[in-house]
């Protein structure tokens, strides 16, 4: 049986930065209080399928999570995923990716023009159930 990640519900806050670079090490405690030079409400994506469970995790009955980051471009889509933190290391990584590489966003607007806004990030949780 196929099982599918559960969106946490502290990842389904995007929070967009403009001038201040993010820290290099994260973890979920330290990523709730990381301070942000300017913030732009994204919402959610129109368009969000779920990450898949790696069948080869499912006999092990893993839970886990994974930190990701990524811009949203003016057309919606979702461009240059990388991970920036996971537990455990490396095992739900590929899935996270491919799940938000298909997230779709309603164009963003600042002052009555579309923009695209780097470094969003979203954590996804896994549940072996």
């Amino acid at each position: 049986m196929t099982k599918y990640l559960v969106l946490c519900a502290s990842g389904l806050l995007m929070v967009a930065c403009a001038n201040k670079p993010a820290p290099t090490a994260f973890s979920p405690d330290s990523y709730d209080r990381v301070v942000r030079s300017e913030k732009i409400e994204l919402g959610l994506p129109i368009h969000s399928p779920a990450a898949k469970y790696p069948s080869w995790q499912v006999a092990k009955r893993q839970d886990g999570w994974v930190l990701l980051e990524y811009t949203i471009l003016t057309n919606g889509r979702t461009h240059n995923v990388h991970v920036i933190d996971s537990s455990p290391t490396k095992i739900f990584d590929q899935s996270a990716i491919d799940a938000v590489q298909q997230y779709r966003y309603r164009p963003i607007q600042q002052n009555g023009q579309v923009i695209s806004v780097d470094q969003v990030r979203s954590k996804i949780t896994f549940d072996a159930l």
